[in-house]
């Protein structure tokens, strides 16, 4: 299935994004996805701040980094799912 942002990422100037940080807080399960050091390269375990999602101008963006792994996409998927309802 194609998603809207799919349709979106050749043609619209702004990428929704959610920030990472290295302050790892372990009880906070819903409002963010744990990184392991060493996923895409991460030098330090991280976080994805699930409820600090933001929208970039695409030329800000220097390189890509990666791609999550799919077990961490979906935890991401989720957890942005319930911050929307």
């Amino acid at each position: 299935m194609v998603s809207i942002s799919d349709l979106l990422n050749g043609f619209h100037p702004s990428i929704v994004v959610c920030p990472l940080t290295s302050r790892v807080v372990p009880e906070v399960e819903w409002l963010r996805v744990h990184l392991p050091a060493g996923v895409q390269g991460l030098a330090f375990a991280s976080d994805v701040l699930v409820d600090q999602i933001r929208a970039l101008d695409r030329r800000r963006l220097l390189e890509k980094l990666g791609v999550l792994p799919s077990e961490l996409r979906s935890g991401l998927r989720e957890r942005l799912e319930l911050l929307m309802r």
